[in-house]
């Protein structure tokens, strides 16, 4: 996971070498790699709350917040598709 999230960083600095982005265009790059790592970090949470429902019979409420995570990225992922 933390090599997915610094590799995307590496991605973007290696652009902001290559080309002078306007500062408009920088903060939706830096938006976008925020919204892949949250989205990265909620499906994690969510396979990982699967995982422990099958193999170790988890509580109810440790995989409902996991889902509620998942769900709460993925309405804010179309928030901004929305824009």
């Amino acid at each position: 996971m933390f090599q997915v999230v610094s590799f995307l960083v590496s991605v973007v600095e290696s652009l902001f070498r290559l080309v002078k982005l306007p500062g408009q265009l920088l903060f939706v790059l830096l938006k976008f790699v925020l919204v892949v790592m949250l989205f990265l970090v909620a499906e994690s949470l969510a396979l990982l709350s699967l995982t422990v429902l099958f193999f170790r019979e988890a509580p109810l409420w440790w995989i409902a917040a996991h889902l509620a995570i998942l769900s709460a990225v993925r309405y804010w992922l179309k928030l901004l598709q929305a824009r």
